[in-house]
């Protein structure tokens, strides 16, 4: 059982050490396609606080977006493994619930910004 422990949290490392590499590139490359679009919309985004703000807001959502499919298969082996134990069974439960509930206040957090500073074009 520690192995697979062991196993689980070092893929989950090896998961999360690549995924912060790519968002790393992805900022230093500012690969998003926002300039492009924004430049073609008559928007300068480089080095405004918008496009700052932009870019912190997506590297903040793709780690939200990381955390909940981290917590999510969590609760699922937790749920496989639990082998009708009804307290790890109810314990995966609340830990896939709790992500679930997380990520929808994430995003209407986001859709409430979004509506507020498209209200006040920001």
């Amino acid at each position: 059982m520690k192995k697979v422990y062991s196993l689980i949290v070092f893929l989950l490392a090896i998961g999360f050490v690549f995924s912060i590499a790519s968002v790393s590139l992805a900022i230093e490359d500012k690969s998003y396609g926002l300039n492009a679009t924004a430049n073609e919309a008559g928007i300068p985004m480089s080095g405004t606080v918008q496009g700052t703000i932009g870019t912190v807001l997506g590297v903040v959502l793709s780690f939200v977006g990381v955390l909940f499919l981290i917590l999510m298969i969590y609760g699922g082996i937790i749920w496989m493994i639990a082998r009708g134990n009804e307290q790890e069974v109810t314990k995966a439960k609340n830990i896939i619930i709790a992500a679930i509930v997380g990520i929808i206040i994430v995003a209407s957090a986001y859709a409430i910004t979004k509506l507020v500073f498209g209200m006040f074009q920001f």
